[in-house]
């Protein structure tokens, strides 16, 4: 590990991840470490404590051994059917949007996630939800953020096309044990759900007992591709923005033209440029 204070027994987070540059920065390793030993250092995880070797850092780890077909046989029960082949297994496919106006209106496309989050905080499905937050302090800045009601769904609505510095995971221990939040949602995109669902379906004791079962619903986003922080600083330097002027960003805004919309950034002035 980077900056080690301890050692990683046997090694296998850095040299079957890390050092092979499989690391997606997901922060599940530092979510469910029970000695809090790891921290993510920009995008890379580092021990910064002492290990004990329980193994629950690569257990969790999606850079590692996703076995779809071994997971989805856990998860649902059954293998893929023929017509599943490439999109996986499904009880059907549909073109929707949230029939909650305020929730569409502030919607980056459709308002779906937000609303499926809201229905289940409204039902008592949950009682938390793990999505991706922007730093108040920083509005180029995603962070992990739990969401407990409609208000705080508002505040991390819309997309983000960058990796969270810190890993969005890295707060899961803290909601589920720490907070003692018992029914909670995630949402992420694929290495997020693969940590979740390798964290539901392992044989640690730890994960399987104190983390997976608080783990209620997992609402997996679509990935092509994420900025590091540095291309969002690039984008808006194409802007002919400085970072320091920037009051909040909007990857697909779609004020003035249809979806999927162009990158918009307001200044403190209340000046709008996009691309």
């Amino acid at each position: 590990m980077n900056g080690a204070s301890g050692t990683l027994k046997p090694g296998l987070l850095l040299e079957a991840v890390i050092s092979k540059g499989l690391c997606t920065g997901c922060g599940a390793c530092v979510g469910i470490c029970p000695n809090n030993a790891l921290r993510i250092n920009g995008l890379v995880p580092e021990l910064t404590g002492e290990c004990d070797g329980c193994g629950a850092c690569y257990a969790a780890c999606p850079g590692k051994e996703i076995h779809l077909d071994r997971l989805e046989a856990k998860v649902f029960g059954r293998a893929r059917q023929a017509h599943e082949k490439r999109i996986g297994i499904h009880s059907g496919c549909y073109a929707a949007h949230s029939t909650d106006v305020p929730i569409r209106k502030n919607a980056t496309s459709g308002g779906v996630i937000t609303g499926l989050l809201s229905y289940a905080f409204d039902r008592g499905l949950i009682d938390g939800a793990l999505i991706t937050g922007i730093d108040p302090a920083n509005p180029l800045k995603p962070m992990p953020m739990l969401a407990t009601g409609r208000k705080d769904l508002f505040a991390g609505q819309k997309s983000k096309y960058m990796l969270v510095p810190g890993g969005l995971l890295s707060i899961l221990k803290g909601i589920v044990v720490e907070k003692s939040f018992k029914k909670i949602a995630v949402v992420g995109s694929p290495c997020h759900i693969h940590a979740v669902r390798k964290i539901q379906h392992s044989a640690v004791k730890f994960l399987k007992t104190s983390i997976g079962p608080s783990i209620k619903y997992c609402l997996g986003l679509f990935c092509a591709f994420n900025f590091f922080p540095e291309g969002t600083q690039t984008i808006v330097q194409a802007l002919g923005l400085k970072s320091e002027d920037i009051e909040s960003i909007d990857w697909r805004d779609t004020s003035e033209i249809p979806f999927p919309g162009k990158f918009c950034a307001r200044t403190k002035s209340g000046e709008k440029r996009c691309m």
